[in-house]
């Protein structure tokens, strides 16, 4: 019965986990979507360049900090409360201290960065907002962490929801109400007040089911009262260290293209790569379900990984493939769509990111496999290298393109990007095959590809006879397409028993964890 009841908890928090994430990547997406067709490309270029800024030194503001206190805290939580405590608080006061001080190393840089380094003056309010911004966010993540500890996961759903919603709404009434605020300024200052009003929250829920951390807290305590609870402060520094090298990796390889592009090119072009980039996360967000799998992945056998993450990425490319290949054929028709005629631009960029939608979904499988697997640290060597290839790729490129147009320039950076992608998808592979034996196959890719050319020429067939396509004959069209793709997947015996088993296992877990 116990094992049991695990078993349905860990579940329970997966499902938690996967609604936080579509949430978050969704509503994401939706709120930067509105925000690139009210800003237009050279007020989304500002905007987008500013936060890639303002979250390369929120990473030093975390330094793994988060991790380091569910780590830890979660050790000592059920057999020494003090001793959590003293955990908690120790951490508590690191993460403050280094949320000011990043904040005001942003705040003090604000004005060379705008002025000598981007050589864009609308920058400056930008940068000194965002400074309060990565303060307030750095400690709601913190203190957001403690759900994880004791299963309450959930609330960290129900935060994110809320937090989405309230962002976009507050987006729509500046854009819409309050039309003659300016409206750069306003959106840096909408990610204020939402985050503000969420930490608030935070505290109030965290003090509400943590009580026994927060006793005798104050301020004045947590910078000056010495704990007489002897932690162990190698342990958690090491720790710290370990996961800081990883997050500051993956961040440098997920906002460098954004940085380097904004010291070479004017913003609209950057606005033109954001809104491409862009449209590629909100493709991969759809591929989240596959982190329900973790728990699986986390209890099964050695024997067992290779049958079972083939299973996943089988899944994953059914959904992947198609989705590329439907992209090719509707590319200026879903820009127009979703950004309007402003971002034709962006088709360039967009052509060239599009197989990254296979190259990283992979790469998240497989880091959901050494996660699970408990060795993160294995690819912390690769994912550094990578961010230095991916640093060398963009100078290179960007420079060069930069010589025929800022148009190609951008093309180099989307061209750099998928390059280090690529590297990082085959050294990940080479690993995986080292530590656990692990190979994929070529049936999780042959079918889903065949079925889709199938559908490719469907397509074509379709835009020979519509030359134009209105509202109502792009939706057929994708429609049409998805279900060619299906019956075609269908024929080619690529839904076998042992997939529907397996469905029908992960909906009778759903449905228990929902009647609780």
């Amino acid at each position: 019965m116990a094992e049991e009841g695990l078993r349905q908890r860990v579940f329970k928090d997966s499902v938690w986990n996967l609604a936080t994430t579509i949430l978050s990547r969704f509503g994401g997406l939706i709120f930067t979507i509105l925000l690139a067709r009210f800003l237009l490309p050279e007020g989304f270029g500002v905007y987008s360049l500013a936060t890639s800024v303002a979250l390369m030194f929120l990473t030093f503001a975390d330094l793994g900090i988060n991790q380091a206190m569910i780590r830890f805290v979660s050790l000592e939580m059920n057999r020494n409360k003090k001793k959590a405590t003293a955990y908690f608080q120790y951490l508590a006061k690191f993460k403050i201290f280094a949320s000011i001080i990043i904040a005001l190393l942003l705040f003090a840089l604000s004005y060379p960065l705008a002025y000598y380094v981007f050589h864009k003056p609308e920058l400056l309010f930008a940068f000194i907002a965002l400074s309060f911004y990565i303060f307030l966010l750095s400690l709601q993540t913190f203190f957001e962490s403690l759900f994880y500890i004791n299963n309450k996961v959930s609330i960290i759903t129900l935060k994110e929801a809320s937090t989405q919603i309230l962002r976009i709404v507050l987006l729509i009434l500046l854009f819409y109400i309050f039309s003659k605020f300016n409206p750069l300024r306003g959106v840096f200052i909408i990610l204020i007040i939402t985050t503000f009003l969420v930490i608030l929250i935070t505290l109030f829920l965290s003090k509400k089911y943590f009580g026994f951390l927060f006793e005798k807290l104050s301020i004045f305590g947590l910078i000056f009262r010495k704990s007489s609870i002897v932690i162990n402060q190698k342990s958690i520094i090491k720790f710290v260290g370990s996961v800081t090298l990883i997050n500051l990796s993956l961040t440098f390889f997920s906002y460098i293209d954004t940085m380097m592009l904004g010291y070479f090119v004017s913003a609209e072009y950057i606005g033109y790569y954001r809104a491409a980039f862009t449209l590629i996360l909100g493709i991969m967000s759809l591929l989240a379900f596959t982190n329900i799998f973790l728990p699986i992945l986390a209890r099964i056998s050695s024997e067992q990984i290779g049958d079972v993450f083939n299973k996943i990425i089988h899944y994953t490319m059914i959904l992947a493939i198609p989705a590329v290949t439907g992209f090719y054929f509707l590319l200026n028709y879903i820009i127009r769509a979703v950004y309007g005629y402003e971002y034709l631009n962006s088709s360039i960029s967009l052509i060239i990111l599009l197989p990254l939608i296979v190259f990283a979904t992979i790469v998240g499988d497989l880091q959901t496999l050494f996660s699970a697997r408990g060795k993160p640290e294995k690819l912390l060597f690769l994912i550094l290298s990578i961010t230095i290839l991916n640093i060398l790729l963009n100078y290179l490129l960007i420079s060069y393109f930069l010589k025929y147009s800022e148009l190609y320039a951008i093309g180099g950076a989307a061209l750099a990007t998928l390059l280090s992608w690529l590297a990082y998808f085959i050294g990940a592979l080479y690993l995986c095959k080292k530590e656990f034996g692990l190979t994929l196959r070529l049936n999780n890719f042959l079918r889903p590809i065949i079925a889709s050319i199938i559908m490719a020429i469907f397509l074509i067939s379709f835009n020979s006879h519509f030359s134009d396509l209105n509202l109502f004959l792009g939706i057929l069209e994708i429609i049409s397409g998805i279900i060619i793709y299906l019956i075609a997947f269908f024929l080619l015996g690529g839904i076998k028993k042992e997939d529907v088993v397996l469905f029908n296992l992960l909906i009778k877990n759903y449905s228990n964890f929902s009647k609780r």
